[in-house]
């Protein structure tokens, strides 16, 4: 034994004479107790696991979901607080209608009857009348400043969030065409014949006139002011401005394009290509693929009946609108294109895409792109002018308005911008700028203030700021009138 171990029992031994004589020998036997209690946890734990072998109560079952009945639906047990609560039940939702529709069975509800019929008689007026469909004259920046706003001028086509707006491109039709989120469209024909901007008001020489000939009626005695009363309640009831909604689709519609007089194209996350042919009073069916999102569409700058479509995995499809199918389709990004735009007077056409790219290509040969440019964020939209298309303008995310200057030469190397908020969040509809018709300077942007910016492109900045107490939300979506002095805006 070494000699620590004797130390060590040495020291014991006086530890135990010690405690025997304060006479607490039964300290080392609790301790021994304690130690042998301390495994009742365990117990605890198996008592735990004992209950939770206890069988467990039955689960309750949907009697909906099973085909059955409500248990108390029609029985006595029902409390009378609630039998007399109204029920409320979800509102109607368009839904999904392959083929061919008849506008009739499209129509959100039988009060919008009339109102379609109304809409469809303007439309044959207009196309009886051979109205003229003319490139506008050029248009003048200093009207714009006249612009002006009513409560006659502001009305609620659809019930949802709208995604995107088209005038009638006739001369004198004042009809807009919007499409909603849920799938919905809207046809507002505007008949009032206010004053739509202070340009368009009458010349001082006739108002005189028109001051001296009351006044020499009103001295002769002419007329009776009950009939002159009733003339103007009738001439008010004809000019009351009818709304017609139809359900064609069951997603948002993303694009609404005329095509001539009586046709009118939509587009949406449904991926279904439709054509309202407003004479014949159907909406056919000219494309559909539910994989594909259709995020735009625009026509053939020959007049063929061919339609570009961009989609929501990366590529634009070519489709024949007479055969009523896709006959190309051209991958050209892995990610979703916004819009797809092309040039009036050659083969160029842009994309816009969330990656990103501002791309320009050539229809004759597709493969690969002639230019591009990339911005901080994804661009949503990109567009070329409408007189020459010598200017293309593009809006991203990345709070800036990009524009291009003789893009057909220099192609995406002559560049500028402007500082833009572009970030309009969940719950808003993305800007995209529109150009007007009568000039390839002049583009209008919505803006986060509740105000409807115009910026030039020759001069480099924002020219007007439109803002009304009337204007109670933010314009996302803007559209110039091909001929009239006109602008509309939505929400």
């Amino acid at each position: 034994m070494s000699t620590y171990e004797e130390k060590r029992l040495e020291n014991i031994k006086k530890n135990q004479e010690v405690l025997k004589s304060l006479e607490i020998e039964g300290l080392a036997e609790f301790s021994n107790e304690k130690k042998r209690k301390s495994p009742q946890k365990n117990q605890k734990v198996s008592k735990k696991l004992q209950k939770s072998k206890e069988e467990p109560s039955p689960v309750r079952r949907s009697r909906r979901i099973g085909g059955l009945e409500p248990s108390l639906a029609n029985s006595a047990e029902v409390p009378l607080e609630l039998k007399d609560v109204p029920v409320v039940r979800m509102r109607n939702l368009p839904y999904e209608r392959p083929g061919d529709l008849d506008a009739t069975t499209a129509l959100r509800s039988e009060e919008f009857k009339g109102n379609h019929e109304a809409f469809v008689s303007e439309i044959k007026r207009i196309i009886e009348s051979d109205e003229t469909r003319d490139s506008p004259g050029e248009f003048d920046v200093k009207s714009v400043k006249r612009y002006d706003l009513s409560e006659k001028r502001v009305t609620k086509v659809l019930p949802d969030r709208i995604f995107s707006i088209q005038f009638h491109p006739t001369t004198s039709s004042r009809i807009i065409a919007a499409g909603d989120k849920m799938g919905r469209i809207g046809i507002w024909n505007f008949k009032s014949e206010e004053n739509i901007s202070k340009s368009e008001g009458k010349d001082e020489e006739e108002e005189e006139d028109s001051k001296i000939k009351k006044e020499e009626n009103e001295e002769e005695g002419e007329g009776n002011e009950e009939e002159e009363e009733e003339k103007e309640e009738e001439a008010e009831a004809e000019q009351e401005d009818e709304v017609t909604v139809y359900e064609p689709h069951h997603r948002p519609v993303n694009c609404i394009q005329w095509d001539g007089e009586d046709r009118l194209y939509s587009c949406g996350y449904d991926g279904r290509l439709r054509r309202f042919n407003v004479s014949s009073e159907v909406f056919e069916e000219i494309h559909c693929d539910p994989k594909k999102a259709l995020n735009w569409i625009t026509k053939d700058n020959c007049g063929n009946n061919v339609a570009y479509a961009a989609t929501s995995l990366g590529s634009v499809i070519r489709i024949d609108t007479r055969a009523k199918k896709m006959t190309t389709e051209f991958q050209l990004k892995d990610r979703k294109i916004y819009t797809v735009d092309i040039h009036k007077n050659s083969n160029l056409f842009v994309t816009s895409c969330i990656d990103t790219s501002v791309n320009l290509w050539d229809l004759r040969k597709v493969g690969k792109n002639i230019d591009s440019f990339n911005a901080k964020k994804a661009v949503s939209s990109a567009f070329f002018s409408k007189v020459e298309g010598n200017r293309l303008v593009a809006l991203s995310y990345d709070d800036h308005i990009y524009h291009w200057d003789e893009v057909q030469k220099k192609g995406l190397s002559n560049i500028s911008s402007f500082n833009h908020n572009n970030n309009t969040g969940r719950w808003l509809t993305p800007f995209k700028p529109c150009w007007n018709y009568g000039s390839d300077e002049v583009f209008a942007v919505g803006s986060m203030d509740r105000s409807l910016e115009i910026f030039n492109c020759k001069t480099k900045s924002k020219t007007n700021r439109l803002n009304h107490e009337l204007l109670t939300t933010v314009p996302t979506l803007n559209v110039f009138h091909p001929h009239l002095n006109i602008i509309a805006s939505s929400n």
